[in-house]
């Protein structure tokens, strides 16, 4: 009787730590190839790994699949293709992963039309990819709650898709290359702009990069916090990245670029604007704003332009100047505009400030303000190599140059 009280309880004892074990590894693989296709998965443990796979040749049914983690160390894959050869303008696919714990992982891929992407993250030292290879109107959505993660977005081809990643934490890093056209909005002199392509991070020390490549995309890196760093490249025509970073404190830098351009920001202070919009190549945009509510724009077309601007105190302007029949007019609404080999520098002391700019072919301009509420107003048309130096030094100053 002993004898086989101890048989049993060993064979308790077994199956119960077998039931362990499995329940620590747990593996969920789901393939589907046909109509009407939807998956669920629901795990909650350690060590869990799902696959999903779902493929259809109908334009007309939609594909769905919602994973469910609550654990570390999981890890998460959903497949979703449009096998069809038509353009499948009726699918809709909706890929949905939620994970909580650290160490996690999020792989998702889309090609179809419609699809709506999403991934959720609360906890340290995770992962997120999210691809779309082709298709218009998808989404891509991350969100990352913790610090030391990752998130990665790639849209190849197609046009008009979102893609957005919001991180709050520190040390973490968000990267977006985008491939194709009309990605964005936010442009203000493009209203054809239709999706969003944002990152937003919350923290310190976090690093954003985006990548754009194709016609008319336009995207916005948003950072709240000290010492973060942002990255921008542009490949194409009309492309546009605006970088936002606030709060006092440990300088921030941002690199938006476009092809062949290298336009360089720094600052320390709050509510500073800076903004670059570069149309060729070698063109040269740098910006350092030191100090509260300064504003800085620029656009700059054709070749071989140069740009240089340094603000430090508040309320400083370098914007746009309008002219009729030679009379200057300062306009803060407008970007200071520059063409064909132009170079401007300029520095400003003090507060409320303001430069007026547009320059031609091989200008060259210098202004340079120490005071308070002086005015400097350029407006060079090019062709004939002209210079201009401007210097104030004082306050309420007023100085026009008009060169034709």
């Amino acid at each position: 009787m002993k004898k086989l009280f101890f048989v049993t309880l060993v064979i308790t004892l077994i199956v119960g730590m077998s039931m362990m074990a499995f329940a620590a590894g747990n593996d969920a693989v789901v393939d589907q190839e046909g109509d009407n296709q939807t998956a669920v998965v629901n795990q909650t443990g350690d060590d869990n790994n799902t696959d999903v796979t779902q493929e259809n040749a109908d334009p007309k049914v939609n594909q769905d699949a919602d994973v469910d983690q609550d654990g570390d160390e999981n890890q998460v894959e959903i497949y979703q293709h449009y096998l069809g050869s038509g353009p499948g303008w009726t699918i809709v696919n909706s890929a949905t992963a939620f994970q909580l714990g650290n160490y996690n992982k999020i792989f998702q891929d889309v090609n179809a039309n419609n699809g709506n992407v999403t991934a959720n993250q609360y906890g340290d030292n995770n992962v997120i990819h999210q691809n779309i290879d082709s298709g218009y109107t998808e989404s891509l959505y991350a969100e990352q709650i913790g610090f030391d993660n990752f998130a990665q977005q790639i849209m190849n081809g197609g046009g008009t898709n979102d893609a957005y990643i919001y991180q709050e934490g520190d040390e973490n890093v968000a990267t977006q290359d985008i491939n194709g056209f009309n990605h964005g909005y936010w442009g203000n002199d493009s209203l054809f702009y239709q999706g969003d392509i944002d990152i937003s991070q919350v923290g310190d020390e976090n690093n954003a990069t985006q990548a754009l490549t194709g016609f008319a995309n336009s995207s916005l890196i948003w950072q709240y916090g000290y010492g973060n760093n942002a990255t921008g490249e542009a490949a194409g025509n009309h492309n546009e990245i605006y970088v936002l970073q606030g709060l006092d404190g440990l300088p921030n830098f941002a690199i938006p670029g476009f092809p062949n351009n290298f336009p360089p920001f720094a600052g320390k202070g709050n509510n500073n604007t800076a903004y670059v919009y570069q149309e060729g190549n070698n063109n040269i945009a740098g910006i350092g704003q030191f100090g509260d509510n300064n504003n800085s724009k620029v656009k700059q077309y054709n070749d071989d332009n140069v740009f240089i601007t340094i603000q430090n105190g508040n309320d400083n302007y370098v914007n746009g100047v309008d002219e009729a029949s030679g009379d200057l007019t300062f306009n803060a609404n407008k970007s200071a505009k520059q063409y064909n080999g132009a170079v401007f520098l300029s520095y400003q002391e003090g507060i409320s400030n303001e430069i007026g700019l547009r320059q031609g072919q091989d200008d060259f301009g210098v202004v340079w303000q120490d005071g308070e509420n002086n005015q400097a107003l350029l407006y060079q048309f090019g062709g004939s190599d002209h210079s201009a130096i401007i210097t104030q030094n004082g306050n309420s100053n007023t100085a026009e140059v008009f060169q034709q």
